[in-house]
């Protein structure tokens, strides 16, 4: 079969399902390198990567957000940022303000230690 981005990303879906981690960012991986202007592959793939490789899983949705201006990218990134409590987390939150509604903003800073 020749590469094909999109059988590689939904290969890349079904091994997330199946929770073959390891194989699902292989996949993903092989999606954003043969279609490396998808923001929505860079999206999945920064997702999946959150518990392997924090640094590479941030990069990756702020790739998304860059691609598209999808505020949603950003969100996110930021959403990840938090969860994880990376250094990163408060610059990204002040990014986002004015992008979403300034309530689903707050709700991430309030999850921000002091």
């Amino acid at each position: 079969l020749p590469e094909s981005a999109e059988i590689s990303f939904a290969l890349g879906l079904a091994e997330i399902r199946a929770g073959r981690t390891s194989a699902a960012l292989e996949r993903l991986a092989g999606a954003t390198r043969l279609a490396p202007d998808n923001a929505y592959y860079w999206y999945v793939y920064g997702l999946a990567q959150e518990s392997s490789d924090l640094p590479a899983a941030l990069s990756n949705l702020r790739t998304a957000y860059r691609l598209s201006s999808d505020p949603q990218f950003l969100y996110a990134a930021c959403e990840l940022g938090v969860r994880n409590a990376d250094p990163s987390a408060r610059r990204c939150l002040a990014e986002l303000d004015g992008q979403v509604p300034p309530a689903a903003v707050q709700r991430l800073r309030d999850q921000v230690p002091p």
